[in-house]
């Protein structure tokens, strides 16, 4: 398995696994995603994300195939007088190929995060996991993530 910086040219795999996590989100929360074909990052975003000192995006491949990707954001807390300045980063969005999964390749994925993050001065690394998808918990939590928050949703009928 090799892990490596993203580069423009991966856009066409990129935008195929995004896809394949949106799908698994849909299908779970119909009435916050919709199921479509189309990434939802476009080839200029993708190239502003590569091209911006404060996030990263990391492809994985197996046997020279693109297995999975990671984008990780590094942000500030705001300078409000309730808040505690610190520097952290966010996984924005990880995905592995379906046919890729339980065979390493989100852990080293996580790995790479955490590491471009520590060299980027956070001083932690957190993320956003919808409850349906039990199997993503488990696997945060045996990396060692433990939950910050929560977010709670009723609706409105």
């Amino acid at each position: 398995m090799l892990i490596r910086p993203a580069c423009l040219e991966d856009y066409p795999a990129f935008g195929r696994l995004y896809i394949e996590i949106n799908d698994l989100h849909a299908a779970a929360h119909p009435h916050l995603f919709a199921l479509t074909r189309t990434p939802p990052h476009d080839e200029e975003d993708f190239h502003i994300m590569l091209s911006d000192s404060n996030q990263a995006v990391f492809i994985a491949e197996v046997d020279g195939e693109a297995a999975g990707f990671i984008n990780v954001i590094l942000r500030d807390a705001p300078p409000l007088e309730i808040l505690a300045p610190r520097r952290f980063a966010v996984v924005d969005s990880i995905g592995v190929n379906d046919r890729f999964r339980r065979q390493g390749v989100g852990q080293v994925l996580m790995q790479c995060a955490d590491q471009w993050a520590a060299e980027k001065g956070a001083a932690n690394i957190e993320l956003t996991v919808y409850e349906f998808n039990q199997s993503a918990i488990a696997f945060y939590e045996g990396l060692g993530y433990t939950p910050l928050s929560r977010k709670l949703s009723k609706p409105l009928e």
